[in-house]
């Protein structure tokens, strides 16, 4: 059965988080694989450990940095998925109407 966002506990595959300049890399070796994230999902990265769910993970973030960068948390979360780095990455649903948010949104403008 799939789990919401919210309730997902995820766990990273074993690997290692390199700081970058303000960014870190998180590299997996098997299969050998790595992702650049910004450097402020650090927190959540040290947190993807199966003992929390996403839910808890914020409120952890929340704690230690004041402020919760949801775009960039849901945005981290699915290119993680998407990436293959969870090693209970089949337990994760990610809902259509949450696709709305992780797209960067393409404005036009119209001159009339």
């Amino acid at each position: 059965m799939k789990s919401n966002v919210e309730n997902f506990r995820p766990k990273l595959r074993p690997g290692k988080v390199t700081p970058y300049a303000s960014n870190i890399v998180f590299e997996v070796e098997e299969p050998y694989n790595s992702i650049v994230l910004p450097m402020f999902l650090a927190d959540m990265i040290l947190l993807c450990s199966g003992k929390f769910s996403v839910r808890e993970i914020i409120e952890k973030v929340y704690q230690k940095q004041g402020f919760v960068p949801f775009k960039a948390i849901l945005s981290g979360l699915y290119q993680l998925h998407r990436g293959g780095f969870f090693e209970n990455g089949n337990e994760l649903g990610f809902e259509s109407h949450l696709f709305s948010w992780i797209q960067p949104s393409r404005r036009r403008w119209h001159i009339g």
